[in-house]
């Protein structure tokens, strides 16, 4: 099949309101126009509901990938598999499937006072399957609103905390009295109940100041970048 212009692929993708990649398949003949639409519709609940909120609030959210670090942006368009997001002046899906967890940028810089490493899954390097019928065995009924529990994740991160809430995909995990993360349950290696948890309350004064100065950073060379769009 001959190459598709990429001006033909933007002007498909802006006329019927669907990501480059979506309008990429579709004129290659690989997807319906209608199997396209229904990935920009996400199936609404909690999580959902969460980062349109975050949207709404122009909130700056640290995403955690498996295998590029961390990313931060501010949420344009919330699909079912992934989220366009605004990150330096550059638009950039972030696939679902390669997320670990999502939380606010002020809470993330100091997220290892709440965390310890797990270095035996750490040194695996292991991802999900892509297919939940390939990964690893979770008994997630010891996730439900109001139980302490600890998650081992992917990452080798381990997290304990409070349920917040839960969806089929993510769970809010309570760290602190203001303090949470949104964590993507195929993210997840061991999760274990746990008999309590008391929030740490730990002081954030020291790192108020270092929150701002990033943020009006961030803030500074996004006005520069976004002169390009």
């Amino acid at each position: 099949m001959a190459k598709i212009e990429k001006e033909k692929i933007k002007n498909f993708a802006r006329e019927h309101k669907i990501a480059m990649y979506s309008a990429k398949m579709v004129l290659k003949d690989k997807w319906t126009l209608e199997y396209a639409k229904s990935l920009e519709k996400p199936i609404y609940n909690k999580g959902v509901a969460w980062l349109l909120n975050a949207r709404k609030n122009k909130i700056l959210l640290a995403f955690k990938l498996f295998n590029k670090g961390c990313i931060r942006g501010h949420i344009v368009r919330v699909r079912k598999y992934n989220n366009l997001i605004e990150s330096k002046g550059k638009l950039k899906y972030i696939e679902k499937i390669q997320t670990a967890y999502i939380t606010k940028n002020k809470d993330y810089r100091f997220l290892r006072k709440y965390s310890s490493i797990d270095p035996f899954v750490k040194d695996l390097r292991e991802v999900p399957a892509y297919k939940p019928s390939d990964r690893k065995e979770i008994d997630f009924s010891v996730v439900k609103k109001g139980n302490p529990v600890m998650v081992t994740l992917y990452t080798g991160e381990v997290f304990e905390g409070i349920v917040g809430w839960e969806t089929d995909f993510e769970f809010e995990l309570k760290l602190d009295v203001d303090v949470s993360i949104i964590v993507l349950k195929h993210a997840i290696w061991d999760v274990i109940d746990l008999a309590s948890y008391e929030f740490p309350k730990i002081p954030k004064e020291e790192y108020r100041k270092n929150s701002r100065s990033y943020k009006r950073n961030f803030q500074n060379n996004r006005r520069r970048t976004n002169k390009r769009f």
